[in-house]
């Protein structure tokens, strides 16, 4: 819980900001059916999501931070010095 209103960047902000603004024309033009969109903007704040598949800007993969390399001992470097 306590991770959940940490680390608040722009777009957590932003987020929030368009759901308040959502949640008070809703109640001034009596439109509800745009609560629902304020809750979503709201949620998305509060738990860092978005719409797309990176949520938490967190897109790299672990298994590209820890590559490994295959051939390295069968696949020997090129050097001019190492002719045969």
């Amino acid at each position: 819980m306590n991770n959940l209103l940490k680390n608040w960047n722009a777009a957590r902000v932003i987020r929030l900001m368009i759901a308040i603004v959502i949640t008070i024309f809703s109640f001034v033009s009596k439109d509800y059916i745009f609560l629902w969109l304020a809750g979503l903007f709201f949620l998305q704040s509060i738990f860092n999501l978005s719409c797309c598949a990176c949520g938490t800007s967190n897109c790299s993969s672990e298994a590209d931070n820890k590559r490994k390399e295959i051939y390295k001992d069968i696949v020997k470097p090129y050097s001019i010095d190492n002719k045969k």
